[in-house]
């Protein structure tokens, strides 16, 4: 016999082979140290070698990728105990443990003797949140492995993921629409505009105009508006004094300045004539024709 209560599994079995698999849930090295507590949330009334009358069993799929099982039964929770063998169990060298998060219950039954019922309904998972699954009637066989969205949930996407154990608690929603995939049923989230005002630059260090450049052309604007309520209007006064050509002349001369661009008459300078390396002495001189 084992050592009592030092490994614990699960006793399921897979439909519709009927075949029972023990898989590891706890490797406990104290003696009678019990299973996680999380399997008593999860299997309430769940039989087990001290207590082999359960009041129910679950109807599972196990999608740890270590122990893939779908549309299984778990009928208890086997251990070795002063009394009782669970060889199979005893048996399994795995070191590798169950994860209680992979296992999906389907449907919890007070029948402990129901056989494997047929798997025909199919399951479907929320696009967004693929824990949140719902079991369809037959007839969505059809959908496997496509998109739907329902008429009384019209804000989410679900997806045909694979046929399951027909279950009393299948249902059969009115199919708003049909999609090839979860991306074509969701709507794209829609990124609000946001309005964004430039800074204005309030440096201006690269101006260079002189303030006299600048009074220059007050002057002459306002001896041009003089001018101008002069025509206009016959309004007439002291500012009608100001020549305007004057300022004219001025305001072009300040635009002229403006205009020219730094370095535009500087006098290119001849490039340096590349001087040429002498012949070395040890080579002899070039002989005309005419010598030889």
């Amino acid at each position: 016999m084992a050592e009592v209560g030092t490994k614990y599994c699960l006793a399921i079995g897979d439909c519709p082979a009927s075949e029972t698999y023990y898989i590891p849930i706890y490797n406990n090295p104290t003696v009678g140290g019990g299973w996680p507590a999380v399997y008593d949330f999860l299997f309430p009334g769940i039989a087990t070698t001290d207590n082999p009358v359960g009041t129910a069993v679950y109807l599972c799929n196990i999608n740890d990728p270590n122990f893939n099982y779908q549309n299984v039964i778990v009928r208890s929770i086997c251990y070795t105990t002063e009394t009782v063998n669970c060889v199979e169990c005893d048996n399994n060298t795995s070191t590798i443990i169950l994860d209680p998060e992979s296992i999906q219950i389907l449907y919890a039954s007070e029948d402990t003797s129901i056989s494997c019922p047929e798997i025909n309904n199919v399951l479907v998972e929320n696009c967004e949140n693929p824990h949140e699954t719902l079991t369809l009637d037959r007839e969505f066989d059809i959908y496997l492995g496509t998109t739907l969205k329902f008429v009384d949930m019209p804000d989410k996407c679900w997806f045909a993921k694979q046929l399951v154990f027909d279950l009393p608690t299948a249902i059969s929603p009115t199919i708003l629409s049909v999609c090839q995939n979860c991306s074509e049923c969701i709507s794209p989230i829609e990124v609000p505009f946001v309005r964004t005002e430039p800074k204005p630059d309030l440096n201006f260090s690269g101006i260079t105009v002189t303030q006299q450049n600048i009074n220059d052309t007050v002057r002459f604007a306002n001896s041009y508006y003089s001018l101008f309520l002069q025509l206009q209007h016959g309004i007439t006064g002291p500012q009608n004094n100001i020549d305007p050509d004057k300022f004219w002349i001025k305001k072009q001369l300040i635009n002229l300045e403006m205009s020219k661009v730094a370095d535009s008459c500087t006098i290119p300078v001849d490039p340096t004539p590349t001087v040429c390396d002498e012949p070395a002495q040890s080579e002899p001189l070039p002989v005309s024709e005419s010598e030889t």
